[in-house]
């Protein structure tokens, strides 16, 4: 295992040194020193950019989302869910209001047609629920308040079992509020294992207790969560951003006047009104992506590069990509200079052996230079038009009448 970590080890380092090198190369006509001082430039850049690339890497994988508040106007808004609960039996009475106090239907029927009833079981203490249609909406021209009126029988009142340890709870209902377009919680505080355990689950938000004698007026406005999925590709990326989304209510009760006790009084009664149309959106977003990633290392890279060509000047231009150091590649790029150049590569290297000092210079050797400075022409051209400048705008060049041709 040893040698395997080593050998690895040493040819990540020879590789690495290889391709510094190659981004460096040797000029004749600078001293070595400046060569030095360019490795280390470079060394320096990578090592700067990779430690970059690491530090956004991880910021990614550990950032926690930032909320992003906005508000938007709702035409209408969803009356909220409501469970009430109780120790003993009940009944309900449901009226829709509009905004000058008038009773109002919601499609053709009365408000207490859309009540549901639920009635179960749980050891000593007798639930019966009552949830409202989440279809009706509330607005400023159709239906503004609804009224809830609960009636317990005086007998059942009195017959409730209390508890020693915590009466309040044993004793009153519970009314609790939830959004209609979400899963509405069922409040359960009898299914807590002690009292303690009980007056903790009623401080809950939008859960209240309803007292004997009270007329009540609850307030809710509507928030939209937008909580970002972490685990969706998309996100991670930066191509999109998927939201899991949900509606939630916040809600204020107040006393109103006391009820005037009668034999037909209710127990209590409460008046639901919408604050605001104004829905507050709390959407989660993240900042850093792997696209934010990408564009952060070309920016440094750009930003190392163009204090590196200040201080040293540009490099060669090397249309020699990493594409190119494939062996297929490479091998069908040399196949096709063989084909055009059928002789030899002249900017490689040209070598005429039984010259020396350029002396003895025949007339076969000047044609044997001229023929390899049209070769040379030729390959600078191709090599310049090709991997250079960008000449397409000047080919008609050779079709526009000169002066010779015009007698201009």
């Amino acid at each position: 295992m040893l040698s395997f970590v080593h050998h690895t080890f040493r040819f990540v380092k020879r590789t690495a040194l290889k391709f510094l090198a190659d981004q460096v190369p040797e000029r004749s006509l600078e001293p070595q020193i400046l060569r030095i001082l360019k490795l280390l430039s470079t060394y320096v850049i990578y090592l700067a950019c990779f430690g970059y690339l690491i530090y956004l890497a991880l910021g990614i994988q550990h950032e926690n989302p930032n909320v992003e508040i906005k508000t938007v106007e709702a035409q209408n808004i969803p009356a909220p869910l409501f469970n009430i609960s109780s120790p003993f039996n009940f009944t309900m009475h449901c009226e829709f209001y509009n905004k000058l106090g008038q009773i109002v239907a919601h499609n053709g029927s009365e408000c207490s047609q859309f009540l549901q009833q639920a009635q179960r079981d749980n050891q000593t203490l007798h639930y019966i629920g009552y949830w409202n249609n989440p279809s009706i909406e509330m607005n400023d021209t159709g239906i503004f308040t609804i009224s809830l009126k609960v009636f317990v029988d005086r007998l059942d009142l009195r017959s409730a079992k209390l508890d020693e340890r915590g009466p309040a709870i044993y004793s009153s209902m519970l009314i609790s509020f939830s959004d209609a377009e979400t899963e509405q919680i069922n409040f359960e505080p009898a299914k807590a294992e002690s009292v303690e355990a009980k007056r903790e689950a009623i401080k809950l938000g939008n859960t209240y207790i309803l007292s004997p004698k009270n007329q009540y007026l609850l307030w809710f406005w509507r928030l939209q969560k937008k909580d970002l999925d972490v685990s969706e590709w998309g996100n991670r990326v930066g191509f999109e951003t998927k939201t899991n989304d949900y509606y939630m209510i916040e809600t204020l009760m107040q006393n109103a006047d006391p009820i005037n006790i009668s034999n037909f009084s209710p127990f209590a009664s409460v008046d639901i009104l919408y604050q605001t149309r104004i829905i507050e959106i709390d959407g989660q977003t993240k900042q850093n992506t792997v696209l934010s990633l990408l564009s952060g290392i070309g920016g440094a890279y750009g930003l190392f590069i163009a204090v590196y060509c200040f201080c040293f000047g540009a490099q060669q231009i090397g249309p020699w990509g990493w594409i190119y150091e494939c062996y297929g590649v490479r091998r069908r790029l040399k196949n096709r200079i063989n084909e055009k150049f059928k002789h030899h590569f002249p900017l490689v290297e040209i070598k005429y052996p039984d010259e020396k000092n350029n002396e003895d210079i025949t007339q076969e050797n000047i044609h044997r230079r001229l023929n390899d400075l049209e070769w040379q022409n030729a390959l600078l051209q191709l090599m310049i038009r090709e991997y250079v400048v960008d000449i397409g705008n000047l080919e008609d060049l050779k079709r526009i009448p000169t002066r010779n041709s015009t007698g201009v």
